[in-house]
């Protein structure tokens, strides 16, 4: 005697009918039964062998058009890859370089202490202009689409953080010494 078992359901999520498999099994024989009753099928794509032999001639022209697709996909593909692995590289740039600001400043103090406040500007400056300085393509970020958001966003931080490194601390060697100076570059 075999008993029919309900073995797949409509499991998609995104509301997809899936067919019905009902199976059932004896010691000679597996069945298998499909319900289709939920299943759509397009019959402008349906394609047998009887039609292979009428659309011959037409295959050509579809073969070089759907190579165009796939080579405009391609380079689409391509650009995007470009455009996530150059991300990927700025921002790892950019976290090395600050890390590497951070450690300076780190473990000059623990080995120097308090004495290293008014020398720790000059120990770190060219590498945090330098980081600074390359803040400043996070402007063009938005600007060419590799980023989502508007274009005031980068250039009021980046604008404000060069103004006040620049403009402030760079041009005034009074400051550079102070112990607000080596704070601010820590945090």
């Amino acid at each position: 005697m075999t008993l029919p078992i309900l073995i797949s359901q409509d499991m998609s999520s995104k509301g997809n009918p899936h067919p019905f498999v009902y199976w059932a099994q004896n010691s000679s024989r597996v069945l298998l039964r499909v319900d289709l009753k939920d299943v759509k099928i397009d019959f402008d794509k349906w394609r047998s062998e009887d039609d292979e032999d009428e659309t011959e001639l037409g295959t050509t022209q579809l073969d070089e058009h759907n190579s165009e697709h796939i080579v405009v996909d391609h380079m689409n593909f391509n650009l995007e890859n470009l455009r996530k692995t150059y991300l990927f590289v700025y921002n790892l740039w950019q976290f090395l370089g600050f890390t590497y600001i951070f450690s300076i400043l780190v473990f000059k103090y623990s080995r120097i202490g308090l004495d290293f406040i008014p020398t720790a500007y000059q120990s770190v400056h060219y590498p945090l202009k330098f980081c600074q300085l390359m803040q400043a393509l996070e402007i063009f970020h938005p600007l060419f689409g590799y980023t989502k958001g508007s274009v005031m966003e980068p250039t009021v931080q980046v604008g404000g953080r060069s103004i006040i490194l620049f403009c402030l601390i760079e041009a005034e060697e009074r400051i550079q010494n102070k112990p607000v100076i080596f704070y601010l570059i820590l945090c």
